[in-house]
């Protein structure tokens, strides 16, 4: 009896070894992630799904939150909001942040179709794009101070001068059309969401902010935010200029 046991559980230890592995599903520890990607109207491949699209936007994220410059906007806002009550301060950042994603968003879902209308290339837009930025870039640089209106209608003040042009002006709509062409609507409009959210956030706590960094310091930070626009400036029309002499080369050069 013993030995018949002993034979039954070797038996068993063997058929458990030998078990057949079953096919079909992955398990959850080697499971990877495949990226999904597509070309554009342009023939810029674009990636969609997963890490892939997190790294999009991403990589939207960070040239918008430079474009838009909110530190480099404290000292205009300041002044421009100086004697106001909390409430209308309130009021007039919420109508700054709505008329710059209204203009923003337009222009990402118009500009498209207008460039292609002219027949302008993602490649002419990348060239053109770039140098806009880089002169505004320089010019921010060299400037002692952004320059907003002095006159303004209390009234009005959210939308013109903040809104437009001074959250959403010629570089966030250049860098967005941009953006929009490398990796896709949907990574670039939510990057526009988030940084005029942002933007909103830190004109909202701008005395503080003010009162933490001093003047010197935000215009530290504004002509930090310039050169590294002036850097991406550079990149976009490099990758341009490859896009035009390759005639479809990757854009990832």
């Amino acid at each position: 009896m013993k030995s018949r046991k002993g034979g039954l559980a070797a038996i068993g230890a063997t058929d458990s070894v030998k078990a057949p592995i079953r096919k079909g599903k992955e398990p959850a520890v080697h499971r990877v992630h495949r990226s999904r990607k597509r070309r554009n109207s342009d023939g810029v491949t674009v990636e969609l799904g997963g890490c892939g699209a997190m790294k999009d936007y991403w990589l939207a994220f960070v040239p918008l939150f430079v474009a838009v410059d909110a530190f480099g906007l404290l000292p205009i806002f300041l002044g421009l909001t100086e004697g106001m009550d909390a409430r209308r301060v309130r009021r007039v950042i919420v109508q700054s942040v709505l008329t710059a994603a209204i203009v923003a968003l337009a222009f990402l879902f118009v500009g498209t179709a207008v460039l292609r209308l002219l027949g302008i290339t993602v490649a002419d837009f990348m060239v053109a794009g770039g140098v806009l930025l880089f002169i505004i870039s320089m010019t921010d640089l060299i400037t002692a101070e952004k320059k907003g209106r002095q006159q303004v209608d209390p009234e009005s003040l959210g939308a013109v001068p903040l809104g437009v042009p001074l959250l959403t002006g010629p570089a966030v709509l250049t860098t967005s059309i941009l953006l929009l062409n490398a990796y896709g609507l949907l990574p670039t409009a939510t990057a526009v969401i988030a940084n005029l959210l942002l933007a909103g956030v830190i004109l909202g706590c701008a005395g503080g902010i003010n009162r933490l960094l001093g003047k010197a310091g935000a215009k530290t930070l504004s002509k930090i935010a310039s050169l590294l626009l002036a850097a991406i400036a550079v990149s976009i029309v490099r990758k341009g200029v490859f896009w035009l002499i390759g005639g479809g080369a990757s854009l990832d050069r």
